[in-house]
């Protein structure tokens, strides 16, 4: 193999996962201030709710819909990132945020001792569960921008 073909694989590589990178996760990567809808702590905990900046066709399509939905991006209180909720399966901004969120916390009694959870009676409840120990793959990738 020639240095000219290794340079084009490599080269498609990098393109095929920015290509991955902008069509799957562009839309929850970067968090401009006024796509941030509301913040909540608890003390130990910070929980942002963002809009989906229209970057990419679920973020054109979840900005077209009726009510304009979010997702959730959790902190540690120095504003270290932990994770996300997810970036494909997103309620409207009125249902998410009048529900009831629980934070994490040391109860192991707890079967959600350690996430984070957005309470409400729709579907997507599992949308909006975010682990402390373990990171959903779009989480381990977003990392990296925070």
């Amino acid at each position: 193999m020639t240095l000219n073909n290794l340079m084009k694989k490599i080269l498609f590589l990098i393109l095929g996962i920015i290509l991955f990178w902008w069509f799957f996760l562009s839309h929850s990567t970067f968090l401009v201030g006024k796509f941030k809808v509301y913040e909540d702590t608890n003390g130990e905990y910070i929980v942002k709710y963002y809009k989906p900046l229209p970057t990419n066709l679920f973020g054109m399509y979840f900005l077209t819909v009726e009510r304009p939905p979010v997702f959730v991006v959790l902190y540690d209180i120095n504003n270290n990132y932990i994770g996300q909720s997810s970036p494909f399966y997103m309620a409207g901004d009125l249902d998410v945020l009048g529900s009831n969120p629980m934070f994490p916390n040391n109860d192991n009694s707890d079967p959600f001792h350690d996430r984070f959870v957005v309470v409400n009676s729709d579907d997507f409840s599992d949308a909006y569960e975010i682990s402390i120990n373990h990171k959903k793959w779009w989480s381990k990738i977003l990392q990296y921008f925070h």
